[in-house]
């Protein structure tokens, strides 16, 4: 049974793929309808963190 994923989960790993590959804040709130920095920060975090547990 494959697990599921919630519509939060893929928004979060959206976000963290865009900002890994380069999106500016401005393109992922564009993309992912962030209406305010705050919120486009809050994913920043997540794909932050992964880059330092990645050791990148």
């Amino acid at each position: 049974m494959e697990p599921r994923k919630s519509a939060h989960g893929l928004r979060k790993l959206r976000a963290a793929i865009f900002r890994e590959n380069g999106a500016t804040k401005d393109q992922r709130m564009a993309i992912l309808g962030h209406e305010t920095a705050a919120e486009a920060e809050h994913y920043d975090k997540s794909a932050d963190l992964k880059r330092v547990v990645k050791g990148a």
